[in-house]
C-alpha cells in the first residue's frame, strides 16, 4: 500500500463513536484501490460511515477488479466507471450486519430510477463496505424553507415515480432480494403484539402494565386500518426507511439525490412521506396539514394518478398517517439488533408512540 495515503481530521469533524482500527485500515485500502493518493481527510463520521476527501486523485489509475486486496475474504467488486482525473471525493460507508444490501439497492436504482440515488463506485460485500460518488450537500442545510421545499418537491416526485413503478410484481421481486426485510402492511399489528408480552421490548422501554393490558384491543383497531390500507391500489413497494431532508443531497446543478438506503424495506410507500413530514414539523415548524407539506404531498401523489382515483390516494394518505407511528416502532425495534444503535435510541422511542396510539384508539 502506498505510504502517501493517510488520514487527518478536519476541525469540524463530528465527534461520534470511532470506527475500529481494522475498518479505518480497510477504508484506507478502499481509497487506494479506487486511485486516491495524498491526504484523505475525514469530513464526516457516524458510528459506521466515513466521508473522505482526497487532495490529489491519481489520474493514471482507474477502478479495477484487480485492485489490491487486504485478504482473500475481501473481494473488491468495483463497478465499471471511466477513468477520471476530476474525481476528488468518495463517500465510504460501512453497514452493519442486518442492514439492507445498500450496494445492491444502488445498482438496482441505477437501472430502475437513474439519477435518484448516488452513483456506486465500488462495493466490498464481505466487509459491508461501499463507496459512492458524492451527491452534493444535504438539503437540511438549506436555511430558507421555501428553497428547501423546492428541492424536496422534486425529490419526492422522483421517489414516487420509482415507488409506483415498483408496485409491479416483477419489479418489487427484483428489489426484495436487497431489502432489509419485507414488512407487509397487514403484518404491523402482529409485530407490535410480539413486542407486547410481559418483559418484552415495549415493557423494557417503559410501556406500563395498564397500557399492555389495552394493547390487544388497540391492535384490533390497527388491524382494521391495515386491512383497509392494503385493499387500496397503492400497494407495498420500496420504502426508504429514513427519508428526510437530511438524506436528500443537492448537487451543484440543484438536482436532488436520495442517500442512505441501509434501512430500505418492502412496505407501504406512503410511510416514507410520513416520516419526512413528521421531521419537517419538528425541525422546521411545518404543520402536517399546512400548505408546505400539502405541496410535497401533491408532488408525491402524482406518481399514482394512473393507478388510483384521487379519493383512493387521499384515503391511503389518511390511513398511512394513522399507522405510521406503529410502522416506525417496528423499524426502530429492528435497529436494536445492531450494537451501534443501542446507545443511540432514547428511552421511550418504542413505548411512547404505542402509548399514544392506544389512547387515541380509546377516544
Amino acid at each position: 500500500m502506498s505510504d502517501t495515503v493517510h488520514f487527518s481530521e478536519t476541525p469540524n469533524t463530528p465527534q461520534r463513536p470511532i470506527l475500529s482500527d481494522d475498518r479505518l485500515e480497510f477504508a484506507q485500502h478502499c481509497a487506494h484501490s479506487l486511485g486516491f493518493t495524498g491526504v484523505l481527510r475525514v469530513i464526516a463520521r457516524t458510528p459506521y460511515s466515513l466521508v473522505l476527501s482526497a487532495d490529489a486523485p491519481d489520474s493514471d489509475r482507474a477502478p479495477s477488479v484487480d485492485a489490491p486486496k487486504l485478504g482473500e475474504n475481501d473481494p473488491a467488486l468495483v463497478s465499471e466507471n471511466p477513468k477520471s482525473s476530476s474525481r476528488t471525493e468518495a463517500f465510504f460507508k460501512f453497514n452493519p450486519e442486518g442492514s439492507a444490501d445498500e450496494a445492491g439497492i444502488l445498482n438496482w436504482l441505477a437501472t430502475c430510477a437513474p439519477g435518484l440515488a448516488p452513483e456506486l463506485l465500488a462495493a466490498w460485500p464481505e466487509r459491508g463496505a461501499l463507496a459512492t460518488r458524492p451527491a452534493g450537500s444535504p438539503a437540511s442545510a438549506i436555511a430558507d424553507t421555501a428553497a428547501l421545499l423546492d428541492v424536496l418537491e422534486l425529490a419526492l416526485a422522483n421517489l414516487g415515480r420509482m415507488q409506483a413503478r415498483a408496485q409491479q410484481t416483477s419489479v418489487i421481486q427484483s428489489f426484495s432480494q436487497f431489502a432489509q426485510e419485507c414488512l407487509p402492511t397487514r403484518s404491523l399489528p402482529g409485530r407490535i403484539l410480539d413486542m407486547g408480552h410481559p418483559g418484552g421490548l415495549l415493557a423494557q422501554d417503559g410501556l406500563s402494565d395498564a397500557d399492555l393490558a389495552l394493547l390487544p384491543r388497540a391492535m384490533a383497531r390497527a388491524q382494521s386500518l391495515c386491512d383497509r390500507l392494503a385493499a387500496l391500489p397503492i400497494l407495498d413497494s420500496v420504502e426508504h426507511g429514513d427519508f428526510s431532508d437530511g438524506n436528500v443531497m443537492v448537487d451543484a446543478t440543484g438536482a436532488p439525490r436520495v442517500i442512505d438506503w441501509a434501512e430500505a424495506r418492502v412496505a407501504h410507500p406512503f410511510f416514507s412521506f410520513e416520516r419526512m413530514a413528521a421531521r419537517l414539523g419538528r425541525w422546521r415548524g411545518l404543520d402536517r396539514e399546512g400548505p408546505g407539506i400539502k405541496r410535497l404531498e401533491i408532488a408525491h401523489n402524482a406518481a399514482w394518478s394512473a393507478l388510483a382515483a384521487p379519493s383512493e390516494i387521499a384515503q391511503a394518505r389518511e390511513l398511512a398517517k394513522s399507522l405510521q407511528s406503529l410502522y416506525f416502532v417496528v423499524c426502530d425495534a429492528a435497529l436494536l439488533r445492531l450494537p451501534y444503535m443501542r446507545a443511540e435510541l432514547r428511552i421511550g422511542r418504542l413505548a411512547n408512540p404505542v402509548h399514544a396510539f392506544i389512547h387515541a384508539s380509546r377516544r
